[in-house]
């Protein structure tokens, strides 16, 4: 048989039966199919030009369509209408739709978790501008839990302070292994650092995020009627400041009500908002400060 044979003269060529073909075909016009297709070849797809089915050009499907592990979009996503998630979605961008149903939860890495059953609509910039936290106890959340010592900051919950040991302790952020974007750590001073002592917050990344930011509270001025007013705590470098660390001071430092809530970006720990607020009358003012020790 010659190598190539040609059926039917450039006209249509029918098949009644099965069809079997061996090696690499090519064609070169339209293929309609009124039946279903199967492709049995199970060949991961890593890239748009990998897979068991790859199409150099769009794709337009008027029905349903139903994905059995992740999907992959290297650019923006436009949706029209609704999007409706029964699972977990995470993004690491913004999202823009006129609406999103999610029974689910849905993660950004500036939005530490979404839990809703209803319908959410954003109706300009980015989702990463709306910053919730969970509710503590409530549903998947964790319960709060108490810390009398330095030790492991539990993922996902309320860490409440209350040391009321005269030492230094130590508070280790969960380890990136183990962490997801979105993933959070919020914790909460219930009583003062005590004088002369810190409190050190240690993340196994290189650094925390460069873009952390905290609040301090400054002495409060002579004239008492002027109040207290809040100042920057110098940002992370995000090359090697690994450590956050408050100091107790009488009537200053780090005291009761102090906060910080972490989130996790997929890399490192950012401090997204953090308050520290004075102990005793507060007239000190408080401290915080990032670096390397």
């Amino acid at each position: 048989m010659a190598d190539k044979t040609i059926l039917g003269g450039g006209g249509p060529v029918e098949v009644t039966g099965p069809l079997t073909t061996q090696g690499t075909g090519t064609h070169s016009g339209e293929n309609t199919y009124s039946n279903a297709v199967d492709v049995t070849h199970s060949t991961q797809s890593t890239s748009k030009t990998s897979g068991a089915l790859k199409v150099a050009g769009g794709v337009g499907i008027s029905k349903q369509v139903f994905i059995g592990e992740k999907l992959h979009c290297e650019v923006g996503q436009e949706l029209t209408g609704s999007f409706i998630m029964s699972g977990s979605a995470q993004f690491t961008g913004s999202i823009g739709s006129s609406s999103i149903n999610v029974s689910g939860s849905l993660y950004s890495i500036h939005v530490p978790a979404i839990s809703c059953t209803g319908s959410m609509t954003f109706t300009s910039g980015s989702i990463s501008t709306h910053v919730l936290v969970p509710i503590h106890g409530v549903g998947s959340a964790l319960a709060p839990i108490t810390h009398t010592a330095g030790g492991n900051l539990i993922i996902n919950t309320l860490n409440v302070i209350n040391v009321s040991a005269g030492a230094h302790q130590t508070f280790n952020m969960p380890a990136a292994a183990a962490c997801t974007a979105g993933d959070t750590v919020v914790v909460k001073y219930v009583g003062d650092v005590p004088n002369t002592y810190f409190h050190k917050y240690d993340t196994d990344a290189a650094s925390f995020d460069p873009a952390s930011f905290v609040f301090r509270a400054s002495p409060i001025n002579a004239d008492t009627t002027a109040g207290q007013a809040y100042l920057f705590v110098t940002p992370p470098n995000g090359s090697s400041h690994d450590v956050f660390t408050v100091t107790g001071s009488t009537n200053g430092g780090c005291g009761s009500r102090s906060q910080f809530n972490f989130v996790y970006t997929g890399t490192t720990w950012r401090l997204w908002d953090g308050i520290i607020h004075p102990g005793g009358s507060g007239n000190n003012g408080a401290s915080g400060s990032f670096g390397t020790t």
